[in-house]
């Protein structure tokens, strides 16, 4: 199902056909060092049919597949917090490299946050991400997320210590 759209990018379920995609998109290094790491490395086709399975149950979160053009480009999902945080949720994206540089992240990020705000009862969008990571702060920049501090060394990834920047957006 088709959940966000604009002229270029669609936000739809993820279905077991995207799963050879996924896991080709998602076993690449320069994708790993930018993910959790929940994020299987190396990312195999039956570590993508796992994902998948838990999307569609809505298990870890609202989780959708990103179309460019006709082509399955990567996910982007929302995870809920708990505690007093139950009104706020995570926002998560990877694109596959091969698409980097075409805007793509920013249209997914716009649509996302909005679906979000329109159709889940919460008040807050929070991102995390690592300091080298200069594309996906420029990213949730231009989405109007606002930088809210710095942790510093607080991620550890692939044997090195990151700051994390920290980022909100508030409902409108």
């Amino acid at each position: 199902m088709v959940i966000a759209k604009n002229k270029n990018i669609i936000l739809k379920d993820l279905d077991s056909t995207n799963a050879k995609e996924l896991a080709r998109l998602g076993n690449n290094p320069n994708v790993f060092k930018c993910v959790s790491d929940t994020f299987p490395n190396p990312y195999l086709e039956k570590d993508a049919q796992e994902f998948i399975s838990k999307a569609i149950s809505k298990k870890i979160g609202h989780i959708f597949a990103i179309e460019w053009n006709g082509n399955y480009v990567g996910n982007i999902g929302l995870h809920f917090k708990t505690g007093l945080e139950y009104k706020s949720v995570e926002l998560g994206y990877f694109i596959g490299e091969e698409y980097w540089g075409n805007g793509i992240a920013t249209e997914a990020v716009n649509l996302i946050c909005n679906y979000g705000f329109e159709n889940l009862e919460i008040n807050r969008i929070n991102a995390s991400v690592m300091d080298f990571n200069i594309a996906s702060i420029r990213v949730l920049e231009k989405c109007g997320f606002e930088k809210e501090g710095v942790l510093k060394k607080a991620l550890f990834k692939l044997g090195d210590f990151y700051d994390d920047h920290r980022f909100g957006l508030l409902k409108a």
